[in-house]
């Protein structure tokens, strides 16, 4: 069941918006946000059902993608235009994101205005092409403010789990996240994969080895 197919109703419920003023902290499983009607969430449950969600496509042996997605220079639009239009951004990118992508997808709010997507049964080509929707759909987005028309793009980065056999969770989320940062470092209105699952695969396999030689030692 390919996203590139197109949407069907039904959400998970998202949490506002909680910014951050270090990217590194996007994960951190101590912090809890407030989940709005849907109650109080933690980023340990966001967590766990993004591990249950991956472990089963290795079970089964079906593809896996992630997005982490941010407005580009979000904060300056704060800045220049108030609290209320980065409210009608977080918004309007949430129906957006809503009418592309499907149910069975996993949509989460984490820190720094960060949106996270996980799609099960997603194709690279699938995902590439959902990718590229939201990006138009975020061209077309407008802001009314102060007589001005204000409007939004977006930087996304993105990963998938079949380049790297049975690959960590966590190579998955640092391949978005470095896809992320290229996007913004590059002006943003970009969707970037970098494929450097080699590089943090070899790191957690070290870290895994070094683990079980330290329980073998105690």
């Amino acid at each position: 069941d390919d996203p590139a197919r197109g949407a069907r109703p039904g959400f998970r419920p998202m949490a506002p918006f909680r910014p951050s003023s270090d990217s590194r902290q996007r994960l951190d499983p101590s912090v809890q946000y407030d989940g709005g009607d849907g109650g109080l969430f933690s980023l340990q449950e966001v967590q766990r059902l993004m591990r249950v969600e991956f472990e089963r496509s290795k079970r089964y042996h079906y593809p896996l993608a992630c997005f982490l997605i941010v407005v580009d220079r979000l904060e300056r639009l704060h800045d220049l235009h108030g609290v209320e239009i980065k409210r009608e951004i977080h918004l309007a990118l949430t129906e957006l994101l809503r009418a592309e992508i499907r149910s069975s997808d996993l949509l989460a709010c984490l820190l720094d205005d960060c949106l996270l997507v996980m799609l099960p049964r997603a194709t690279r080509e699938g995902a590439d092409s959902l990718a590229q929707r939201i990006l138009a759909g975020s061209r077309r987005l407008a802001f009314e403010s102060h007589g001005r028309t204000v409007r939004i793009t977006l930087s996304i980065g993105g990963s998938h789990n079949q380049l790297v056999e049975e690959p960590h969770y966590e190579t998955l989320i640092q391949v978005a996240e470095g896809g992320l940062d290229v996007a913004v470092a590059s002006g943003g209105d970009r969707y970037v994969h970098t494929e450097l699952y080699e590089h943090f695969e070899k790191k957690h396999q070290r870290e895994d080895r070094r683990d079980r030689e330290r329980a073998q030692a105690a």
